[in-house]
């Protein structure tokens, strides 16, 4: 058997906040996780892959099942420096999130985007124990983030 190395973390790209605390939500049962805004449209949950030998295909089998769940059809995601996209399931054509909302249609969407973010800490937190590093880094910040943009819209 040829033994193929491969990176030691997998980046998603995914287009709003709220949709990516869900997915970081469900991978840090297994993985640790860095959830970050590239800029206003786009967030990168990268995932540290595990020393099993099968983490990779664990990992997207995982993400291919959220991608259906959540009716996004793909996402697209790179590795060793190479970009791919996987696809799943049908698309959700009602709300396309590359469509301009105003201004109360952005708040609506910082309110959820907050209450996955605050979902996802307490999951987390509540699973890993108090004093336990979390394994999704970079929540606290974003949730910060969030509040202020909340505050600015008022």
């Amino acid at each position: 058997m040829i033994s193929i190395e491969v990176s030691e973390a997998v980046c998603f790209e995914i287009a709003d906040l709220a949709t990516a605390a869900r997915l970081a939500k469900r991978l840090a049962k297994r993985w640790t996780i860095d959830l970050m805004a590239e800029s206003e449209d786009l967030m990168l949950l990268v995932v540290e892959l595990r020393s099993k030998g099968n983490d990779l295909a664990a990992l997207l089998r995982e993400v291919e099942a959220w991608v259906a769940d959540e009716s996004l059809c793909a996402v697209r995601f790179t590795v060793d420096g190479r970009s791919y996209v996987l696809e799943a399931g049908g698309a959700n054509w009602d709300s396309p999130p590359w469509k301009r909302v105003d201004a109360e249609a952005r708040k609506a969407q910082l309110q959820e985007a907050l209450t996955s973010v605050d979902s996802t800490i307490a999951d987390v937190s509540e699973r890993e124990g108090p004093g336990v590093r979390a394994r999704v880094r970079g929540l606290q910040g974003l949730r910060d983030d969030i509040a202020l943009a909340l505050r600015l819209l008022d």
